[in-house]
């Protein structure tokens, strides 16, 4: 999974497309504090407080390991870009969810590929309600910039994922 949507149009679907919220599923998630030994003994960090915050996806779209279920998976890993296929549960599919890339593939009549964009749009703000109603920026959780830091042009075109708007 590489985290690219790829779209393929034509002269006359370009100009009829939708704008790239509707690429969005309506996503709810979980932040759990929670004991994870499994991960702790396998980064070999001994002195580290074994609980930390993990990621669970209330709505999972796919099946993991059979099931349909998402996480937990430590926010700091996907921070990170750690995913070793030791580490449970889905931190590629979480990471991509935030991190997700579109690609624009035009097509002639012919069908034959007359060019290819792309364009990164996904997880530019995450915000969420705190306890007292304010809003909170989280996307530094869940978004490394040291990894993958955006251009400035890639920061305008990123899609804004604000939770706290109530979506119908």
């Amino acid at each position: 999974m590489d985290g690219v949507l790829t779209i393929y149009i034509d002269e006359k679907t370009l100009k009829t497309l939708p704008n790239s919220e509707t690429l969005w599923n309506f996503h709810a998630w979980n932040l759990a504090y929670m004991l994870r030994r499994d991960v702790n003994i396998l980064l070999n960090e001994v002195d580290k407080n074994l609980k930390s915050w993990q990621h669970i996806d209330a709505t999972p779209q796919e099946r993991s390991q059979g099931t349909y279920q998402c996480g937990p998976y430590e926010l700091s890993l996907l921070k990170m870009k750690i995913f070793d296929k030791n580490i449970l549960y889905d931190g590629p599919s979480i990471y991509n969810s935030m991190n997700a890339r579109l690609k624009y593939v035009m097509l002639d009549e012919t069908k034959k590929v007359v060019r290819k964009y792309d364009k990164k749009n996904c997880g530019a703000l995450i915000v969420t309600f705190g306890p007292y109603g304010e809003k909170i920026d989280i996307t530094s959780q869940y978004i490394s910039f040291k990894c993958n830091p955006p251009t400035d042009k890639e920061s305008t075109e990123r899609i804004i994922l604000d939770l706290t708007v109530p979506h119908s």
